[in-house]
């Protein structure tokens, strides 16, 4: 199943534009998308957007004909997607530009497992005086990036602290292809 996010004469989908309730936890095997235009989910201070701790849940924000923007609200809000215990290699991130949160952008944790795959951008996260990466991979989790030659390109840049950070026994494995000096997975301009 499919669980579509339309886009609004109100504005961006939020406590305010809508009454939306947060974080919003996709459940097994349904998949976040936008149609009828640029959807932009905004979280209030202090608030996760997504919480993906279901087998096959996730996010594709070109899915439903539309476009996605996961928004931190000017680094307010605490993450964009988290995902945790209960998630597997079928939950997953594609199309969808996750943007300006206080903590991380993508957040994976304890025994969760998260595939990103190809379009995803990951950006301006943190703040200068606390610095966050864009994906922080931590506790035993592990993420699968993987973006074949002719995808759009996957970005992690412009974070305030690392681009990827791996922490304990979390694990990354990128596959990705390179042709002509521009990549399918790019880490560049964060502040380490």
């Amino acid at each position: 199943p499919t669980a579509r996010l339309y886009t609004s004469q109100v504005g961006p989908v939020s406590v305010a534009g809508n009454g939306e309730t947060f974080p919003i936890n996709v459940t097994t095997n349904v998949t976040i998308t936008a149609t009828g235009g640029l959807v932009t989910i905004t979280p209030p201070a202090a608030q996760a957007a997504f919480g993906l701790a279901s087998a096959g849940s996730g996010i594709n924000g070109t899915a439903g004909g539309g476009s996605l923007i996961i928004d931190g609200g000017g680094n307010t809000a605490s993450f964009g997607v988290v995902a945790t215990t209960g998630s597997t290699t079928a939950t997953s991130l594609q199309n969808v530009t996750i943007q300006n949160f206080l903590q991380e952008g993508v957040r994976v944790a304890n025994a969760g497992v998260l595939t990103i795959k190809q379009g995803v951008a990951v950006a301006g996260n943190g703040i200068t005086t606390a610095r966050r990466p864009g994906l922080r991979v931590t506790g035993s989790a592990h993420v699968d990036i993987t973006v074949p030659m002719g995808q759009a390109t996957t970005s992690f840049n412009t974070n305030t602290q690392h681009g990827i950070l791996v922490e304990g026994t979390g694990s990354v494995t990128i596959t990705g292809a390179q042709a002509g000096g521009t990549g399918t997975i790019e880490c560049r301009s964060n502040f380490v």
